[in-house]
């Protein structure tokens, strides 16, 4: 069985770094700056998971960039830094 692919929209803390590197294969924005929406839907093409910062933007835009995108995760606290497809 193959790995999840993982787009990180920015560097987390080493302790989740590892693990989601030996879990997944991982790709991450490593500056230390909110991503735009355009950059966002780049690193997310062939993903199967995103993890983003409540600061991100994530839209419908995002989620219709990639079509498989299995699940969007907020790396934070709350709920409402999303909007959901129904």
């Amino acid at each position: 069985m193959s790995k999840p692919k993982v787009f990180l929209s920015r560097e987390m803390l080493p302790e989740c770094l590892e693990r989601l590197q030996s879990e997944s294969e991982l790709e991450y924005n490593p500056d230390d700056r909110s991503l735009t929406e355009e950059e966002i839907i780049a690193g997310v093409k062939g993903k199967d998971a995103l993890n983003v910062m409540a600061a991100d933007p994530v839209g419908p835009a995002i989620m219709d960039g990639n079509p498989e995108l299995k699940i969007i995760a907020n790396f934070g606290v709350g709920y409402d830094a999303a909007l959901y497809r129904v």
